[in-house]
């Protein structure tokens, strides 16, 4: 039988690396983009 607060850490955790991971990525994806944006601006 698994304690209820280590379920719920679990779950937290999990969802916690999942926000975690997604906002990288699209903070990634919007820098590489304003990038591209200033080398065309320079360009």
């Amino acid at each position: 039988m698994v304690s209820l607060p280590y379920l719920c850490f679990l779950v937290f955790s999990r969802i916690a690396f999942k926000w975690s991971f997604m906002s990288g990525l699209y903070l990634s994806l919007f820098s590489l983009r304003m990038q591209v944006r200033i080398a065309e601006g320079v360009l």
